[in-house]
């Protein structure tokens, strides 16, 4: 049996395949989230992409309560927490970076 890590790598690689690079992902979902609680952020304030990614795994660590050791929930945290370190490196190496695909396993390179 693989590792959850192991298995949260394959598994992204599955969703990049069909979703692409998970930055642009994540900052819609962000977009749409800052629209949906607009009347609950301060003015000017918006959801990132990191925020998206650090919420999903929330909702992951808070079904581990309900069911503990649940490895979906498990794989899933390990997606993504890989998902906003893609995000993160992104944001320091800049817009080029950004608009390509970003390094780890979240990349969509290798996965024809």
């Amino acid at each position: 049996m693989s590792s959850v890590i192991e298995e949260a790598a394959g598994i992204l690689a599955e969703r990049a395949a069909a979703y692409g690079n998970p930055i642009p992902n994540h900052e819609r979902i962000a977009a749409f989230w800052t629209v949906k609680f607009r009347r609950k952020l301060k003015d000017g304030e918006v959801v990132t992409a990191s925020d998206v990614a650090q919420c999903m795994r929330l909702v992951k660590e808070s079904r581990l309560i309900e069911t503990p050791g649940h490895r979906d929930s498990l794989v899933d945290i390990c997606g993504y927490a890989d998902c906003e370190n893609v995000i993160a490196e992104a944001s320091h190496a800049g817009d080029d970076q950004r608009r390509g695909v970003a390094p780890g396993v979240c990349d969509t390179e290798g996965t024809d």
